[in-house]
């Protein structure tokens, strides 16, 4: 099956909580596919692991050709410095494609 598009993504910083949330799209020649979970892993500046967070898709079932928008609250996320996005499904990791515009590094700082 194609893979999932990620066609954008930001963050945002409340006190202590680490948001990170975007949109992804399952392509028209992909699968349909249900039960997709954003998974979001936090590191800090030396690249070691700090926290991780998960959240569903917004919508449960994604048929080629739709978009599903994600938001991934972490709590107690300091001292993080970058983060990934991955997304699962009962079976395992569901793979995906950089899709976005404004292509931003992965070691960019979250501030």
């Amino acid at each position: 099956a194609a893979p999932l598009e990620l066609m954008s993504m930001r963050h945002q910083r409340q006190g202590t909580t680490l948001t990170v949330s975007g949109l992804v799209r399952n392509p028209s020649q992909g699968a349909a596919m249900s039960g997709i979970t954003a998974v979001v892993f936090a590191f800090d500046r030396a690249g070691a692991f700090v926290t991780s967070g998960r959240a569903a898709l917004d919508l449960t079932a994604l048929g080629p050709g739709d978009e599903s928008s994600f938001v991934v609250n972490i709590p107690n996320a300091l001292d993080v410095a970058r983060y990934r996005v991955t997304f699962r499904s009962s079976s395992g990791v569901v793979r995906h494609i950089d899709r976005r515009g404004n292509q931003v590094q992965l070691a960019q700082a979250v501030r």
